[in-house]
């Protein structure tokens, strides 16, 4: 099995170890933060991307608008995960989000995308 190296980004402390524990075959880095995610992209890439959109400071949606500006080819490799009624602006066509709490099922099939 290809060991990926995943990155997430929630401000709950609970959903970051939560899905630690579902990803340990994989390499896990997390970020409370927007900025903290954006320091992490620019040390080093990431086969897939885990954020939150509702997040305090800089949230979802302005991270993945920096990191597409930046590196729109790991901006591509995002899928936001939200625990809100609301969905993201059109503006963000193409996408995915996930509701939360996921399923593992769900987490699976996005690995899977992401070793290709």
């Amino acid at each position: 099995m290809k060991r990926l190296r995943i990155l997430i980004v929630d401000d709950e402390d609970l959903v970051r170890n939560a899905l630690s524990r579902l990803l340990r075959e994989h390499e896990i880095h997390h970020a409370g933060c927007g900025e903290e995610a954006l320091e992490l992209v620019e040390e080093g890439r990431y086969d897939g991307i885990l954020c939150d959109l509702l997040m305090p400071r800089m949230d979802g949606l302005e991270f993945y608008q920096q990191l597409k500006r930046s590196d729109p080819d790991q901006a591509a490799r995002l899928v936001f995960l939200t625990g809100s009624s609301g969905k993201p602006s059109s503006s963000l066509e193409g996408v995915r989000v996930i509701d939360k709490p996921i399923d593992l099922e769900t987490l699976e099939e996005l690995v899977e995308g992401w070793k290709s």
